[in-house]
């Protein structure tokens, strides 16, 4: 599907009244028009808390509940704006 200018316009109108925000910040959200607003997660360690859960599992372990001491983040950008 072709997205023309005017088409373009009102999808930007449209998120000038409305916040956007995405859960996960990956590098494309920065170049979308308008930067997409993101959560941040730390992927890192939910991974490697993850493997070693099912590792343990794997060994007949004790599921358990894991915390990762790292809180999200927001990355400000353009689709969202301050509330009025």
């Amino acid at each position: 599907m072709l997205t023309t200018a005017r088409n373009f316009s009102s999808a930007v109108a449209l998120l000038s009244s409305r916040h956007v925000i995405a859960l996960h910040d990956d590098d494309l959200a920065g170049f979308l028009t308008p930067a997409l607003t993101t959560v941040a997660l730390p992927v890192k360690e939910l991974g490697i808390q993850a493997v070693e859960l099912a590792l343990d599992m794997a060994a007949e372990g004790e599921p358990r509940r894991v915390v990762v001491p790292r809180s999200p983040h927001l990355i400000e950008r353009a689709s969202t704006a301050a509330v009025r």
